[in-house]
């Protein structure tokens, strides 16, 4: 499936400027400083491209995740799930996975 012009679209629709406010209230800094809308975007499209390059067994990943943004791709495969992401835990049994 091309989920190309799905990500466009939601690039358009996405509301970057909520997360940067979240994150400015949060003290929330990426490594090399204080991200602006142009950076948010940037690591956006970095983990669409990631999620899209296909793993060694000729899989996608299901989702990716980095400086707060998670892209998915659910199990039915019919969209893309952008999300900006503050606290979130995933009980597994026994143990938690903190991501």
């Amino acid at each position: 499936m091309n989920y190309a012009e799905d990500f466009l679209e939601i690039m358009k629709s996405f509301d970057f400027d909520r997360c940067l406010t979240a994150m400015k209230a949060l003290d929330w800094e990426y490594y090399d400083g204080e991200p602006d809308i142009d950076r948010l975007e940037e690591t956006v499209r970095d983990i669409y491209e990631t999620l899209m390059a296909v793993t060694e067994d000729g899989e996608y990943p299901r989702s990716v995740t980095a400086g707060g943004f998670r892209i998915a791709i659910p199990y039915n495969g019919a969209n893309l799930h952008l999300s900006f992401v503050i606290e979130y835990i995933d009980w597994i049994g026994s143990e938690v996975e903190n991501a």
